[in-house]
């Protein structure tokens, strides 16, 4: 039996942190993202959490929400 596990490294690599951040910054001028995300900061650290996850960035942005400077899923 083959089984395919995803791993991730500890930290994104230098091309995939350049393409999360032009990612965030264009993604906070579409207004898709929830409102309290403001900052292209802040939708890294939720990327970044995503990542750690396993999630998709998208979903990622639909289920973890920062309550009281926390990380938590919906």
């Amino acid at each position: 039996m083959n089984t395919t596990m995803t791993t991730t490294t500890l930290y994104p690599e230098q091309n995939e942190w350049k393409m999360m951040k032009e990612q965030a910054a264009m993604l906070l001028k579409t207004r898709f993202l929830p409102e309290d995300i403001k900052t292209p900061e802040k939708a890294i650290a939720i990327m970044l959490k995503g990542r750690e996850l396993n999630m998709p960035m998208m979903q990622s942005f639909a289920h973890i929400h920062i309550i009281k400077g926390k990380p938590g899923i919906s």
